[in-house]
């Protein structure tokens, strides 16, 4: 598969994952940061994207090389690949 079209799935998922996580629980957040913070919470897109940018890189180039590392070829169940995956790329 093409690398481009790795870091388009990717960013797209974490995209649609984190937004998700966020407008469920937004208003806590924003309890939150106002109270640290003393004001309202503003968003400042260019460093949203700074940060994806760096989660998708981490996730093609340290978590899924390490996980496909440490995979054995005994590992044939969806369930332990599953767990490995888990234990290895969620680990780094």
């Amino acid at each position: 598969m093409d690398t481009v079209v790795k870091y388009l799935i990717i960013f797209v998922l974490l995209m649609v994952f984190d937004v998700a996580w966020i407008y469920l629980n937004v208003n806590s957040y924003s309890n939150s940061i106002q109270k640290v913070q003393k004001s309202a919470a503003s968003l400042r897109y260019e460093h949203a994207f700074i940060a994806y940018i760096i989660i998708v890189f981490s996730v093609l180039y340290v978590a899924i090389p390490f996980t496909t590392q440490n995979m054995k070829k005994e590992d044939v169940s969806i369930t332990d690949k599953l767990l490995k995956a888990f234990m290895y790329g969620g680990a780094v």
